[in-house]
């Protein structure tokens, strides 16, 4: 999965390879979570279409971000009232 990922991009921080999240426009560069619990900095608040952003150099396309989507679990455990 990690290869899919990245795209055959050894070393490889994100599957487009460099180091940042956003292109030159200041776009970001996949669908994720850029700041803590901040959905809409990328403008997309639910999970993103198929092809929304570039495909790695597997042709594969959403291979980063909407993970954050994909489950109902919270960053923090809620605690009990008792």
């Amino acid at each position: 999965m990690g290869i899919c990922c990245k795209g055959g991009i050894e070393r490889a921080e994100f599957p487009w390879g460099g180091p940042y999240t956003y292109d030159e426009k200041g776009c970001f560069l996949a669908n994720f979570k850029p700041e803590r619990g901040d959905y809409a900095a990328d403008q997309i608040l639910y999970t993103a279409e198929v092809e929304s952003y570039w495909p790695n150099d597997f042709g594969l396309y959403n291979m980063s971000g909407n993970v954050a989507e994909w489950t109902d679990s919270q960053i923090f455990k809620r605690t009990q009232l008792t």
